[in-house]
């Protein structure tokens, strides 16, 4: 199952643990989804590049890619105290 992430959100940072601990979408997951998708990509992204964005964009049937210039990863925009604590109570 494929969740939105919301900035800030227990079901993002959970997700990113996750991720880190190595569970990840597969191309087969990425080439299910049929609605629309936009995949944007911050100019200021230091966690993922446009390429990769680029790579999951194009395995998605319905999807575009757009650059959001001035933007970071909203990793990046999460305030460092709650994903510690985060972490720390799970």
């Amino acid at each position: 199952e494929i969740s939105a992430c919301l900035v800030g959100s227990e079901m993002c940072i959970r997700d990113r643990i996750n991720m880190g601990k190595g569970s990840k979408l597969k191309d087969e997951n990425l080439r299910s989804i049929y609605q629309p998708v936009i995949v944007g990509i911050g100019s200021l992204d230091h966690m993922v590049s446009f390429e990769e964005s680029e790579y999951a964009s194009n395995l998605m049937p319905n999807s575009k890619i757009i650059n959001l210039e001035g933007v970071k990863h909203s990793l990046e925009k999460n305030d460092v105290n709650d994903l510690a604590n985060f972490i720390i109570s799970n």
